[in-house]
């Protein structure tokens, strides 16, 4: 019936159709043939794309996973022969090939975000020169671990020398299209790992940067996602690293207060004398008022404070006398001074000093720009020293292009106790920082005695292990201890580098006056690199104290071995 109908349709129109009828066909010849072309087309594209992958599958590919992201930067007087051992444990990154087996060479090094040589570099196990090098035999999708390997951190003065043997030892591996970085604004809180391959004995090379590897102390604040706000449209920040590390210690802080943490010591302090209220509502009681004297002294301050540096290691000392061009420091500064260069051919006290590499640095205020026109060399002399004040005078030769000397400070008095005072340091070697204290411990307290007797139980019982059997004390004696009539002990946030430090309290008539100098932290274990591991559970808030000397008990010695140098000194 179907058919039929179809057919009775056709012949309704058959007058249209035969007159179209040759045009129709040709069309439709056309249209297949067109279809033939198009599947032929098709056909060869699919044989050209399964060519091509097939092709591809035969490339040797490699791809490079960080282990972590995230690596304490170290410096190298930091590197111990026990942490080597941990660090061959633990992988920093795995560089996994596909489509190949054989020999392969792995190279890597240390770069900026633009892939130009960073003057940080790598250390440990295949690494010379600040560049990882190690040859493997590859079976096909085996990964190589790069591990036992430090990022280490140069000195400022030797950044250039970093980069030049980085890229000296890239040269001489075969990879010369590398430029060094800008090393006074690349960023030293991070670094990225150039990984380049090197395949069998061909000169084909694979190349790889991954992503951010950053310093575990130094991670910057960083803005998570809008979405996880919790108002809509809001930014949080999170805190990496130290800042990590500080809302760790703001929360035992609050643990404390709620009385569930550890027990703080030394926590009785010279009491301040409450001040009357003003009457009326509309003052401003929270606020506070200081001269502008006050502010310029402390910026002037800060252009008599240096940063000693010294093979090593590095310190802080401050400009003193006006006869001559003095510089106060701690005598465990010019200890490690001497002591870097112990062992040498021809090694003297004069040599020690006198070495080019030891130099004050002064106005070092922003990161990786220390200025020659600011560094200053020393003469050979020691004009004091004492051990039990831990306190040093030195001298410092005029520049050689005459940059005039920084002016020293003249005005030190007795600290009064009641009141804060602001060191000025180094702190880690870092440019030049300011740290309030108002937490001057009261050593005549029964509760301080109390403490002292508590924290040295605590110390021994914390620091025993299979090395130390009966625990290491929190002083060393016979100087470094608690009880030391001729130092003072306070809470301040200043570490290593900051030894040497000067207290200041800044009057209002414009005065810079010393009251104190930074010498030391306890407990002395804190501060040893091989007691890492005792570091982890031992609060810096509850548990450590830092420790200043009584410049009148310097000013008293003095007077009586240099009285020369005393009169310059303190007589103003």
């Amino acid at each position: 019936m179907a058919e039929t109908e179809g057919i009775r349709l056709f012949d309704l129109k058959s007058e249209s159709v035969a007159s179209t009828s040759v045009e129709t066909v040709s069309e439709i010849a056309k249209s297949i043939s067109c279809l033939e072309l198009e599947l032929e087309v098709t056909k060869k594209e699919e044989s050209f794309r399964e060519e091509t992958i097939h092709r591809e599958a035969d490339i040797p590919q490699i791809r490079v996973n960080l282990a972590v992201d995230n690596v304490q930067f170290r410096y190298m007087s930091e590197i111990t022969e026990k942490k080597k051992k941990k660090s061959r444990q633990n992988s920093v990154a795995d560089v996994m090939f596909e489509n190949y087996h054989g020999y392969a060479t792995v190279i890597a090094y240390c770069v900026d975000c633009d892939d130009k040589v960073h003057p940080y570099y790598l250390y440990g196990d295949n690494c010379k020169d600040g560049v990882y090098v190690k040859t493997s035999k590859l079976e096909q999708e085996k990964s190589v671990m790069i591990q036992g390997v430090y990022v280490c951190t140069p000195r400022i003065v030797d950044y250039q020398t970093r980069i030049d043997s980085t890229r000296s030892k890239l040269v001489e591996n075969g990879i010369t299209d590398v430029e060094k970085c800008d090393e006074k604004t690349v960023d030293k809180q991070c670094v990225y790992l150039k990984v380049v391959v090197v395949l069998g004995e061909s000169t084909k090379k694979l190349s790889v940067t991954t992503t951010a590897l950053q310093n575990k102390k130094n991670l910057k604040v960083k803005d998570v996602q809008s979405d996880h706000a919790t108002i809509p449209g809001q930014k949080r920040t999170s805190f990496d690293c130290s800042q990590k590390n500080d809302v760790k210690r703001r929360r035992k802080s609050i643990a404390n207060n709620k009385g569930d943490a550890q027990p703080r010591f030394f926590q009785r302090f010279y009491s301040r004398p409450d001040t009357e209220q003003p009457w009326g509502n509309f003052i401003d009681t929270a606020g506070y008022q200081e001269s502008a004297l006050t502010w310029k002294a402390q910026g002037e301050a800060l252009h008599s404070v240096c940063m000693i540096c010294y093979p090593g290691g590095c310190a802080t000392g401050f400009r003193v006398g006006t006869g001559k061009n003095y510089i106060m420091t701690a005598a465990h500064v010019c200890r490690f001074i001497l002591q870097s260069e112990r062992g040498r051919v021809g090694w003297t006290t004069r040599n020690a000093l006198k070495n080019p590499d030891v130099f004050a640095a002064f106005d070092y205020l922003k990161e990786g720009e220390l200025k020659e026109k600011k560094k200053f060399h020393f003469k050979e002399q020691v004009h004091f020293t004492n051990d039990e004040l831990d306190t040093a005078v030195l001298e410092l030769e005029e520049h050689p292009d005459g940059t005039p000397m920084p002016p020293p400070l003249k005005y030190f008095q007795q600290p009064d106790f009641t009141k804060e005072f602001f060191f000025i340091g180094h702190s880690e070697g870092k440019p030049l920082a300011i740290n309030k204290v108002d937490k001057v411990v009261d050593m005549q307290s029964d509760n301080a005695k109390q403490d002292i007797i508590n924290i040295r139980n605590l110390s021994l019982l914390h620091t025993v292990s299979q090395e130390y059997p009966n625990g290491r004390g929190y002083e060393l004696e016979p100087y470094h201890t608690l009880e030391n009539q001729h130092r003072y002990l306070f809470h301040c946030k200043f570490t290593q580098g900051a030894s040497g430090s000067p207290g200041l309290v800044f009057l209002n008539d414009g005065r810079k006056v010393v009251v104190s100098m930074l010498l030391c932290g306890y407990p002395v274990w804190y501060y040893d690199p091989d007691m890492e591991k005792f570091r982890t559970n031992w609060s810096k808030d509850c548990h450590c104290v830092e420790q200043g000397v009584n410049l009148s008990s310097v000013h008293a010695l003095m007077s009586k071995e240099n009285p020369e140098l005393c009169n310059d000194i303190f007589c103003q």
